[in-house]
């Protein structure tokens, strides 16, 4: 079921697990706290409803079972571990995976599939070892890998089964309880919520499009419940009577002109609490999002198109490690000063220009020319009596030797706790104390959570042997993919972010991205490491399933918002190709209003109001052009 039918049955169940008594307790399961806070607003908008707790899966397993891991000596588990432990697996026992054992992707892929098997219950690795001969060596190395960290680290699949069995052992963890638009995982997801229905009154709602091939997921996630379905409301979705269909030039077009139909939105009374900004894949669309709408000076929130990685502190960091990956060159050493703030020696900030001026005049480019070439050039300068540049030549190799003592050889190792350590002293000694202080609320929650993942990394000194500054960097890297994926609040600002991760909004007016073939639905992904019969053998997600999992998501967004707009490029410009209009769109908005903008230039000068202040100074120029006032831009106007 979909808005308004979901928040209804939503509303109706929690009436019902009342019983009449408007203060009886009620827990609403919920997929993310996005979605919770979205539901918990809309219900109070509804009329309001009290004494109702709304928890994800992942917290409630926590609450139930969380204190008695911790009571028996288990941590959780951290990315690095996973992946220490993968290669341990592999450097003792390769099997197949000899030839690509040290290659960092076998690792990556080996992580994930171990992360997926663990989720799908006990009985997975089993299958998929009697599936094939690949999936017999996956599974072996998954399995050896849950082995080794059995007995010191826990992980969501050990928090879950835990809360599995203490609810099988007589707890009850609450009255009643309703599972709002729950993901549609098998295995452990669905094994929680059968245990707490045997031992509760549980309502599940899920997302029901009345298409067959969406709904077969679904479908088999209620049998794994042991659950039938009833549809809620009409079978088929509906989308509201405000549709437009508008089709671009290109990606780029598509966010601008979506930013001018957001302000307008916004001059006819619409808040931008109520819009959503939402896309297929993250690439180019998250990125440009954030650009354009900082731009135009729009407040947001959601999942931003700069990467963790890409913030001060982490990137620093991460450029630092790897910085004499060749040696110490010029180019690498300036790419990095050029780019983020760095003190010198006596504590003052580099002179990046000048500096590099210097290096280029003394001939450098390699490792080996930095101390006789820098030396020679300051001794050239003194005889000409330039001390000035002289001693810039005599800072610029002292804080050269200064970074070489510090950085120490590649080969070199140290424990983990002595990485985490040199690291938090170069963030404080070479970007300063000053600079920390000033960094803006993106930069400073990069900055917590690098100093989060080094305090995990330190705990890898009980399992792991000591490593070299480039597996630490990897091991460091490895951690920022579960980095905070927000900037504001929800409700502070346009909603935005992709599809699949947006769902249950309700939104007066919702913008979509990307709906050409080939970005919705996106194309299926391959799994290096199993196949799909595999992958099906095991109880694990199909191909299929990402499509089916963002089709739902698309269906969800198109029939909870108020007004619907949705863009389609006609090409992409990076690859110089042509993109037809997704089939979604022919197949559910075939009453929606259509339009074409021709070009930037046609979109700009037709927009009712543009959407930044260049936006402005181009349509001024180009009026003008048209109007015969100004002849050099009329000579150059589309």
């Amino acid at each position: 079921m979909f808005a308004p039918d979901a928040v209804g049955a939503l509303a109706a169940a929690v009436r019902a697990a009342k019983q009449g008594d408007p203060l009886a307790p009620v827990t609403v399961i919920v997929p993310t706290n996005a979605v919770g806070v979205t539901a918990r607003r809309r219900l109070g908008a509804d009329g309001g409803v009290a004494a109702i707790e709304l928890v994800t899966p992942g917290r409630l397993a926590e609450r139930l079972a969380g204190a008695d891991l911790a009571a028996a000596g288990r941590r959780p588990v951290s990315t690095p571990l996973i992946d220490i432990t993968v290669r341990e697996v592999l450097r003792h026992a390769p099997g197949h995976y000899a030839s690509v054992a040290e290659h960092p992707s076998t690792v990556t892929s080996l992580r994930d599939l171990h992360r997926e098997l663990r989720m799908a219950g006990p009985l997975a690795a089993a299958a998929l070892r009697g599936a094939s001969s690949r999936g017999r060596e996956a599974a072996r190395v998954s399995s050896m890998v849950a082995e080794r960290l059995a007995e010191q680290w826990y992980d969501e699949a050990d928090l879950i089964t835990a809360a599995i069995e203490r609810i099988r052992a007589g707890v009850r963890p609450f009255e009643s309880a309703v599972a709002f638009l729950p993901r549609i995982d098998r295995g452990l997801p669905a094994d929680l919520l059968r245990v707490i229905g045997d031992a509760t009154d549980l309502h599940v709602l899920v997302e029901w499009t009345g298409i067959e091939s969406v709904d077969a997921e679904a479908a088999g996630f209620a049998a794994a419940l042991e659950s039938p379905v009833e549809p809620v409301g009409g079978a088929a979705p509906t989308v509201p009577a405000d549709t437009r269909v508008v089709s671009t030039t290109d990606a780029d077009d598509e966010v601008r002109h979506a930013v001018r139909q957001l302000l307008d939105a916004a001059r006819d009374g619409v808040p931008f609490a109520r819009m959503a900004l939402v896309w297929p894949t993250d690439r180019p669309y998250a990125r440009l999002v954030e650009h354009h709408l900082d731009v135009a000076g729009l407040p947001w929130n959601g999942r931003p198109g700069t990467l963790v990685t890409e913030r001060l502190v982490p990137r620093f960091l991460l450029d630092l490690l790897d910085l004499d990956r060749r040696g110490l060159r010029r180019t690498e050493l300036f790419d990095l000063l050029a780019d983020v703030p760095v003190n010198g020696p006596d504590g003052n900030r580099v002179s990046v220009a000048r500096w590099e001026r210097l290096a280029r005049a003394a001939g450098i480019s390699r490792d080996d020319h930095w101390t006789p070439r820098l030396a020679s050039l300051a001794a050239s300068m003194r005889a000409s009596e330039r001390d000035q540049l002289a001693d810039e030549a005599e800072a610029l190799s002292a804080f050269v030797d200064d970074l070489r003592r510090d950085l120490g050889p590649r080969s070199r190792t140290r424990t983990w706790s002595d990485w985490a350590e040199w690291c938090e002293r170069q963030v404080l000694f070479r970007l300063g104390r000053s600079v920390l202080d000033q960094l803006d609320e993106a930069e400073r929650l990069a900055s917590d959570h690098a100093n989060r993942v080094l305090d995990r990394l330190r705990y890898l000194d009980t399992v792991g042997r000591p490593v070299t500054r480039s597996e630490f960097r990897a091991a460091f890297a490895a951690e920022f993919e579960a980095a905070p994926g927000r900037l504001g609040r929800l409700g502070d600002g346009i909603t935005i972010g992709s599809l699949a991760g947006t769902v249950g909004l309700g939104a007066d007016l919702t913008i979509v991205l990307g709906a050409a073939d080939g970005l919705l639905p996106p194309p299926p992904p391959s799994d290096p490491l199993i196949s799909d019969a595999d992958r099906r053998a095991a109880g694990l997600g199909s191909s299929d399933a990402r499509a089916n999992r963002i089709h739902r998501s698309f269906l969800s967004h198109a029939t909870t918002s108020s007004a619907l707009v949705v863009h389609t490029p006609r090409g992409d410009l990076r690859a110089t190709t042509d993109r037809l209009p997704s089939r979604w769109v022919a197949e559910h908005l075939t009453d929606a209003d259509c339009s074409t903008v021709a070009s930037h230039h046609a979109g700009l000068v037709a927009c009712e109001f543009p959407g930044s202040s260049g936006e402005h100074r181009l349509r001024s120029r180009a009026v003008a052009a048209a109007d015969g006032i100004d002849a050099l831009v009329a000579g150059c106007a589309d």
